[in-house]
């Protein structure tokens, strides 16, 4: 028994050694390895703040040129105040809304849309916004052609809301006109536009 004691030691000697309770735990991965892809950024630096003010600005100045022209004509009377008198009518019929040219009269006042009024501002901001991006020209398309349509709701739901504080809060109407409903509108299409994108993906580039 003593003797064969060394040999025993010599073939323990030569058996894997058991697996340690840390060396069994599973590996640590890194955070990054889990994280879905960011949503493409703006343009970097300098040269994306200038793209966004170059489209906006001369997006303003064409629009500028057009001032009674045929085009704002339309915008204003038919695709502007039109429909929220529909809306008005629709909500209330006894107060009576009907468009008048570039004003929407209702229940004897008038509220006159002017230039600025009308939305354009927000898309033209919404534009130059998504034209500042890496996506595709496909995701930019569907988000210009998405985010018009949202711009054009919100500023519907901002006439009407003004036609409402006018005839039930006359006292609210300049602090509702002149800063609240706009900076809304403004910061409903900036979430607008952050959630689209967040939805372009990173390899978007058609």
């Amino acid at each position: 028994m003593i003797g064969s004691f060394p040999a025993f030691l010599h073939l323990r000697n030569r058996m894997p050694a058991e697996p340690s309770p840390i060396s069994a735990a599973p590996p640590v991965w890194s955070a990054d390895a889990h994280l879905l892809p960011a949503p493409p950024r703006l343009r970097s630096g300098w040269f994306g703040l200038a793209a966004f003010l170059t489209v906006f600005v001369v997006l303003q100045s064409f629009y500028g040129l057009a001032g009674g022209s045929a085009a704002e004509k339309w915008i204003v009377e038919t695709a502007t105040v039109m429909p929220a008198a529909e809306a008005i009518t629709l909500l209330h019929p006894g107060w009576q809304a009907r468009a008048d040219g570039p004003r929407l009269a209702v229940g004897g006042k008038l509220i006159n849309v002017r230039y600025g009024c009308e939305g354009t501002e927000v898309i033209f901001l919404l534009v130059a916004a998504m034209l500042a991006t890496r996506a595709g020209w496909r995701w930019r398309l569907a988000g210009l052609l998405t985010g018009i349509v949202v711009v054009w709701l919100l500023n519907q739901m901002r006439l009407v809301a003004l036609v409402h504080v006018l005839m039930l809060r006359r006292e609210w109407f300049a602090s509702v006109h002149g800063a609240i409903a706009p900076l809304l509108v403004v910061a409903l299409a900036a979430l607008f536009f952050l959630a689209w994108l967040r939805r372009v993906p990173t390899d978007a580039t058609a």
